[in-house]
């Protein structure tokens, strides 16, 4: 028998006529299994790596922040953009009878420099830190971001060093090696070209 509860609240701020923007998202996750067999599959097939009852739960907020300062103008630091991203969550688990809670942090800082109109540059480094065992771990490297089209953007990086977090996977790319992401806009003028919208 299980139980899933998920919660979200995000908040974004993007004026058009201001380098700063940011967005933030709290989420609030509460999981429970009662009688799992382990390896057995569960309910999204993926089997259970537990046995008995458990239980998680789960406050995760997360906040970006991003700083144009020179909107992509001409001259030396024409199109700069600096990010920083904090994460903190709060973790308190139930598995076999066993509690175990814990609190940590991410944060992480990104700049990144136009070439052109079409190839950007750019370094990013993210630092994760529990806060009630100490351990920390570390992702970092270099990425180059390819306008294929408009309203469209490709980023192609490789993390030295990395490590995998399921709570800020959606936000930043932490894991160790080459990656690739692509990021497309919408907006009421690209979707009418699609024929979506129309009366």
């Amino acid at each position: 028998d299980t139980r899933t509860m998920n919660l979200q609240l995000s908040w974004a701020h993007r004026p058009p006529s201001s380098a700063f923007s940011f967005l933030n998202k709290l989420e609030l996750r509460d999981d429970r299994v009662a009688g799992a067999v382990a390896s057995l599959p569960g309910p999204i097939v993926t089997p259970f790596t537990i046995a008995g009852d458990a239980r998680s739960r789960r406050i995760v907020n997360a906040l970006s922040l991003n700083y144009s300062p020179y909107g992509g103008g001409d001259g030396y630091f024409g199109g700069t953009e600096l990010s920083v991203f904090w994460g903190t969550r709060y973790v308190s688990d139930r598995v076999s009878g066993d509690d175990i809670k814990g609190w940590s942090n991410v944060v992480g800082a990104e700049i990144r420099f136009d070439l052109n109109d079409m190839i950007e540059v750019g370094a990013a480094a993210t630092v994760r830190h529990g806060v009630g065992g100490g351990s920390i771990a570390y992702s970092g490297g270099p990425s180059l971001g390819l306008k294929p089209f408009e309203n469209g953007w490709m980023t192609i990086g490789w993390n030295v060093k990395g490590f995998h977090d399921r709570d800020f996977a959606e936000n930043r790319y932490t894991r160790s090696g080459p990656y690739v992401t692509m990021r497309l806009k919408f907006d009421q003028i690209s979707l009418q070209g699609l024929g979506i919208g129309r009366r």
